[in-house]
């Protein structure tokens, strides 16, 4: 359930957020604007995978022998 609603939260934000940059763009070489707008879903990818290193923790045998 949380993963639906993060698709469809990310899908209202970016589609304004790429929009306004693209607005902001606008009269310059669209190929360039268009390379600018869309590298914020690239780097939101970026952030994600460097949050997961640190939050995703593995739960193997090894680690858990302690317990």
């Amino acid at each position: 359930a949380i993963n639906n609603m993060a698709v469809v939260i990310s899908g209202a934000f970016f589609q304004p957020v790429i929009g306004k940059i693209l607005d902001w763009c606008q009269g310059t070489n669209q190929h360039h604007c268009y390379k600018i707008a869309l590298s914020v879903i690239f780097f939101s990818y970026l952030l994600a995978g460097i949050i997961a290193l640190f939050l995703i923790r593995s739960n193997s045998i090894e680690e858990n022998r302690g317990f």
